[in-house]
């Protein structure tokens, strides 16, 4: 038999030991008694009325004759053997309590009354006996202690109806193959689930079940308990794009909502996601990222598209210096250096990272580190931004740290 007990198990089922040993010792007692009683006075009934009768005493008459049958019989019933392997009872004795009307006092407090009825003449006649008996404690306390042991295991075996939701995960788990008693014990970490987390279980259950036991255990020890609405996208998202491993959409759930781009390798970071941009695409978003991030020209990160028929002769040489230093493509370098920066080659490059990081991350995940536009009340032209906060962009000029890779876009 397999067990898997907690300590508040433990203590349930000492407690179960402890009040059915009592129990069940009290009520074999009881029953002892009941059954010695019972065997005394079908015995005696056929025997005792007829040694009364024989002695010739009929009537309460002759007190002292009376006292003197009451003698011979506490004599004779002083010491009434009991039979039987499974009698926890040693042996009885039995006085008498009352004969022809007349009291009599045992020296002893009786456990049972046995009353044996006669009739002389069609005068009913009565004899109480008042019964005590001395058990074997030792053999009543140890049987009775079996059967409570027994007991005890077959309750704290029984398991509760499992209902709703929690029904769902055990079948989930039990198709997982993890024990029925497991199950149901991992089963009533849910009922600990705060909103947050019942909708992040939810999307194990829906996404990823055999990841169940798992999340019950993070969330248990209070993971994602104070998780708001987008990390929970984010956590839907990790499990769709990583199902296999639970640990890296925790990771993705849980990673700072920063933008991190490292230079030496043309990748970003969002929200512990690793994507590949396209070289040139990489370039002009890292260019954006700067302008946002270091208020350039107290612009707070905007940048008015160029006239469609004339290019921008200064913010070019911003763009050359960087592809240039990090090995950018000859191609875009050199139309930077022919024609300047025009509106035609940065709307095509907005274009492009927005197709790429929503490719990999989806439009609603996505737009928070895309760009947001206005219309310029001086040059009545478009000028563009990143959404996101200046604080929440960092740059790296290293290698990017390992995070999981949702996608990788390498195109040029």
């Amino acid at each position: 038999m397999h067990m898997n007990w907690g300590p508040q198990r433990v203590l349930i089922f000492l407690a179960i030991l402890l009040f059915g040993l009592i129990g069940l010792s009290s009520l074999s007692y009881q029953l002892g008694l009941n059954g010695a009683a019972s065997s005394l006075e079908t015995k005696l009934s056929s025997s005792l009325p007829e040694k009364i009768i024989g002695a010739g005493i009929n009537d309460s008459h002759h007190e002292l004759l009376n006292d003197f049958l009451v003698s011979r019989i506490n004599q004779d019933l002083a010491f009434l053997p009991m039979s039987g392997h499974l009698n926890n009872i040693k042996y009885c004795q039995a006085q008498v309590q009352s004969l022809y009307g007349k009291n009599y006092h045992p020296p002893y407090s009786a456990l049972r009354t046995i009353n044996i009825n006669w009739s002389v003449n069609e005068h009913p006649q009565t004899i109480s006996l008042g019964l005590n008996c001395q058990h074997n404690w030792p053999s009543l306390l140890f049987s009775q202690f079996i059967l409570a042991l027994l007991l005890a295991i077959l309750l704290i075996s029984i398991n509760k109806p499992v209902r709703g939701s929690n029904k769902q995960i055990v079948n989930i788990l039990l198709a997982h193959g993890h024990p029925r008693s497991d199950a149901i014990a991992l089963s009533t970490a849910a009922n600990r689930c705060n909103n947050a987390q019942a909708q992040a279980l939810n999307v194990v259950i829906t996404k990823a079940p055999q990841h169940t036991a798992a999340i019950l255990k993070f969330l248990d020890n209070g993971g994602l308990k104070n998780s708001s609405a987008e990390q929970l996208d984010w956590f839907r998202y990790g499990l769709q794009k990583h199902p296999e491993c639970l640990d890296d959409a925790i990771h993705i759930c849980m990673a700072p909502a920063t933008l991190s781009l490292y230079l030496a390798t043309g990748r970003v970071v969002i929200h512990g996601v690793d994507i590949k941009l396209p070289s040139t695409p990489f370039f002009y978003y890292f260019w954006y990222a700067q302008r946002r991030h270091q208020n350039t020209d107290n612009s707070e990160g905007w940048f008015i598209n160029p006239p469609s028929n004339r290019s921008d002769r200064n913010a070019d040489i911003e763009l050359i210096n960087l592809m240039q230093q990090y090995g950018g493509h000859y191609k875009a370098i050199n139309d930077l250096e022919e024609k300047g920066l025009r509106a035609k080659t940065l709307d095509q490059n907005r274009s492009k990272i927005k197709d790429e990081l929503c490719q990999v991350l989806g439009e609603s995940l996505a737009a928070p580190y895309l760009f947001e536009l206005e219309r310029d009340p001086q040059t009545a032209r478009f000028k563009y931004r990143l959404a996101i906060k200046p604080s929440d962009i960092v740059f790296f000029e290293h290698k990017s740290r390992s995070a999981p890779k949702a996608a990788t876009a390498s195109h040029t």
